[in-house]
């Protein structure tokens, strides 16, 4: 049976209602799958180009191109062993083999996530990362973290403190629906 709404007063959306078929009309920004991984392994580098952080790889495949997927990546700490440099932060996204890079700051002091300030040894509590994706495909799309230093002297630890105490880190993706 219908549900037929014959009077302009509209409907009592406090009452349960049960729903056979497919609602329309209700508009997009559905959620239609929600992933996560979460892990409490940290990544530690002294290297200067990208690599990927142990425990942050997730993989979604879209329901329809007109998807999008929202990326969130949380994580409970960090450590830098210089005061002078800063550890970074990329999200990549991995359709078909073909890798490229969703969030990438830039290297300067305003927009880098993680930098020394006043002695060795900086640390800090976690940070967030988050980023509405349009992949385009109804193919399996990979997200994952990667982290790397300013320069080869310096070690990042990204999910730990300096006192080596792991913190838990946790990437979700979501399937919006058009």
């Amino acid at each position: 049976m219908a549900l037929v709404l014959s009077r302009s007063r509209g409907i009592n959306l406090a009452d349960t209602f049960a729903f056979s078929g497919t609602v329309s009309g209700a508009g997009g920004g559905k959620i239609g799958q929600v992933l996560n991984v979460a892990n409490g392994s940290s990544s530690n580098t002294s290297a200067t180009s990208y690599s990927d952080m142990a425990g942050a790889t997730i993989n979604i495949t879209p329901t329809a191109t007109s998807s999008k997927i929202l990326v969130h990546y949380s994580f409970g700490g960090w450590y830098v062993s210089n005061t002078t440099n800063m550890g970074h932060i990329n999200l990549v996204q991995v359709i078909g083999g073909s890798a490229s890079n969703v969030v990438t700051p830039a290297h300067n002091t305003s927009s880098a996530f993680f930098q020394g300030k006043v002695s060795s040894g900086q640390q800090g509590g976690g940070g967030t990362l988050s980023f509405l994706a349009s992949p385009n495909t109804t193919s399996e799309v990979t997200y994952k973290i990667q982290i790397k230093s300013d320069n080869t002297g310096m070690n990042f630890s990204c999910n730990k403190n300096s006192a080596h105490q792991q913190n838990g880190q946790y990437l979700t993706v979501m399937e919006v629906l058009a």
